[in-house]
């Protein structure tokens, strides 16, 4: 809990910064890319939560992994969460900034999951529906879950939408439960 508030903190810091310069797109694509690095880097992430490993030594590291690659401001940015020692936290701060900018851009996210991937013309006709019921942009993830069935699982906004066979079969197994026909005495 307390890591999620620090996380905020800084990301809200570092997105008024680069809504002031007018670079919260480069902001956003920068912490994406380092997100995901660090969630693909077992590596990066060991480098992020060692102790042992002196704070400067972290900074050329970081440095020369980023260089030419993002906006002069993250680079800035990550040397000030090092020299606070909050590099820990970068994972957190990179979900954050990114969550503040589909605020900020009113922009949606939407998980789709179904039990094979969708068709085109099913995938553009799910999507419009979206789009006309939510009224926003979407940010669409399509994962395959064979688990589900058939269907589609629809994820946005804390709400879900459960259009699954294995939600049918479930809901059919509840009332089979409650046997009607038998007299309780």
């Amino acid at each position: 809990m307390k890591e999620k508030l620090l996380a905020r903190r800084y990301a809200k810091a570092a997105f008024e910064v680069a809504l002031e310069r007018g670079s919260i797109d480069a902001l956003e694509k920068d912490f994406r890319m380092l997100g995901q690095l660090s969630k693909e880097s077992r590596d990066l992430r060991d480098l992020l939560r060692s102790p042992v490993i002196q704070p400067h030594q972290k900074q050329k590291v970081l440095n020369a992994l980023l260089k030419d690659r993002v906006d002069p401001l993250t680079v800035k940015f990550i040397d000030l969460l090092i020299q606070h020692g909050r590099e820990m936290y970068l994972i957190d701060v990179a979900d954050e900034i990114i969550t503040l900018y589909r605020n900020a851009k009113e922009i949606v996210k939407v998980e789709i999951r179904s039990a094979l991937p969708l068709s085109t013309e099913n995938k553009s006709a799910l999507i419009l529906k979206l789009q006309q019921q939510i009224g926003k942009q979407l940010e669409i993830t399509e994962i395959a879950d064979p688990s589900i069935i058939g269907g589609f699982v629809i994820e946005y906004n804390d709400q879900q939408w459960d259009a699954s066979l294995r939600n049918d079969i479930r809901k059919l197994r509840s009332e089979f439960d409650e046997n009607l026909y038998v007299r309780q005495y």
